[in-house]
């Protein structure tokens, strides 16, 4: 080796030995550990704290009257009478009669003979805190603002105090909140096909669910980084699974496709609903009106903010279902949550969706 090789190596060596730090050079000082989240940081707290209150909600007493009519319609089928005629009333004794909640008045009936009411309240009570908890987890990646966050899930559920109990309606509720977390975070399509062929069987408002999922769906395609074509592609699977499970769980029902049948032809009974509280318009000065309103607005702030506007066709038919009914108030108060959700971050703030899971 010559001596300029040998020379160029040492430096070489010399020049990767780290600086021994002199009196006029202190050393530079060790990286600190990061300061960790305190407790109103941590929102995977704020989920269990949720569930928490729906419990104590949802165990309450058993009040509403219908309850009573769908418990006992579940006690005919566990005997094996599929009711497919009006079984109860002496003004329609005989008429034909497709029981939309049939699964939900089993389920009420077969825990009643399992162990009581007791056990209806219990299960009451484990829903209604997984459909809070589920409405936080909405939005996850849909806000920065923990303030905000916990603003509108509160709105929603006090939205949901009047609604949020023993009927089947409840199921239906718990299966919106679970079909939007599915297609926000991306979920296998195949989750939506048992989803919503287990809905189409608890409660006819899985027509409305599969509205709000199409719109929904809508709107992640319109957020979607690699474009329009791209977003479509991706979300696409999620609306056909809804529609073939709808479809699939209608067939292996007692009453066939009559399920899928029977929402259209209850909106042509129009005079007759007008005298049912629940299908009312809400009234103005309501504080269930008051706060959909909100809702509504804070939805479209963020589509403002974000130029999200792939979302707006959700907002308008919220806006739209709750001025038709009071009874969709509640139903309007979930779906607008994951767009409603960013609507107190700081301007101009790009919240990003949760990564894609398998």
């Amino acid at each position: 080796m010559t001596r300029a090789a040998l020379a160029s190596r040492t430096w070489a060596g010399a020049s990767s030995v780290p600086p021994v730090p002199t009196a006029s050079q202190p050393a530079a000082a060790e990286p600190v550990e990061a300061a960790r989240p305190g407790l109103l940081e941590r929102f995977e707290w704020w989920g269990l704290a949720w569930f928490a209150v729906g419990m104590v909600v949802g165990c309450g007493r058993l009040g509403d009257n219908s309850f009573l009519t769908h418990l006992a319609t579940g006690r005919l089928i566990l005997d094996g009478q599929v009711p497919h005629a009006d079984p109860y009333s002496f003004t329609a004794h005989g008429a034909p009669w497709v029981v939309q909640s049939w699964l939900a008045s089993v389920l009420y009936a077969g825990m009643e003979s399992l162990a009581g009411l007791g056990l209806v309240r219990w299960a009451t009570g484990l829903l209604v805190g997984l459909t809070l908890a589920g409405i936080w987890r909405l939005t996850s990646g849909r806000g920065e603002s923990l303030v905000g966050r916990v603003a509108i899930v509160a709105m929603s559920a006090v939205i949901g105090l009047s609604w949020w109990n023993e009927r089947p309606q409840m199921i239906g509720f718990a299966l919106l909140v679970a079909a939007l977390v599915v297609l926000t975070e991306r979920r296998p399509a195949w989750w939506l096909l048992g989803l919503f062929a287990l809905w189409v069987n608890a409660h006819g408002s899985w027509l409305v669910g599969l509205a709000v999922v199409g719109l929904a769906a809508f709107g992640l395609a319109g957020d979607d980084a690699d474009g329009w074509a791209a977003g479509v592609r991706r979300v696409a699977p999620t609306v056909a699974a809804a529609s073939a499970g709808t479809l699939l769980g209608a067939l292996v029902s007692p009453y066939g496709l009559e399920l899928v049948t029977f929402p259209f032809e209850l909106t042509s009974r129009g005079r007759q609903l007008s005298f049912i509280a629940e299908w009312q318009r809400p009234d103005v000065f309501a504080v269930d009106t008051l706060l959909v309103v909100v809702l509504v607005v804070a939805s479209v702030i963020t589509c403002r903010r974000r130029r999200a506007w792939a979302w707006l066709p959700l907002v308008a038919l919220c806006a739209l279902l709750s001025a038709y009914a009071v009874r969709n108030v509640a139903t309007a108060a979930i779906a607008l949550v994951p767009v409603a959700a960013g609507a107190f971050d700081r301007p101009g703030a790009v919240t990003a969706a949760p990564a894609p899971r398998g």
